[in-house]
């Protein structure tokens, strides 16, 4: 149950990336958006840049029992941008989300320089 639990909450941080990647293609306000790591969380935001005070983020809360414990992507930080037109983005590598109680028990989200996730 608990394993179940881990894969809902990394597949809602990978919906959280293709929502981003999915408004961007289609150029959507003729933005690109990204997806901004937390430990706690996942923020969708409009722009090449994230700020956090911006009223049109929107933010995607894991459980409690849930983090975002480790971000290792090619360009550096926590933030994935898409890029116009094509989805793409310079910020792809690994993700991983594990249980807070016990790190071991993670899962790895893999975003592959296209800008598709998975696990």
């Amino acid at each position: 149950q608990i394993s179940q639990s881990l894969n809902i909450e990394a597949d809602k941080i990978i919906d959280v990336l293709h929502e981003a990647r999915s408004r961007t293609i289609s150029a959507e306000g003729n933005a690109q958006y990204g997806v901004h790591l937390e430990s706690r969380k996942a923020v969708l935001f409009i722009g090449a840049i994230y700020n956090a005070l911006a009223t049109s983020n929107e933010e995607h809360l894991v459980d409690t029992f849930v983090e975002v414990s480790q971000i290792s992507l090619f360009a550096g930080g926590n933030n994935v941008v898409f890029k116009k037109q094509t989805g793409e983005t310079d910020y792809y590598g690994t993700i991983i989300v594990s249980l807070v109680s016990d790190s071991n028990n993670k899962r790895t989200i893999t975003l592959y320089q296209t800008g598709i996730a998975n696990r």
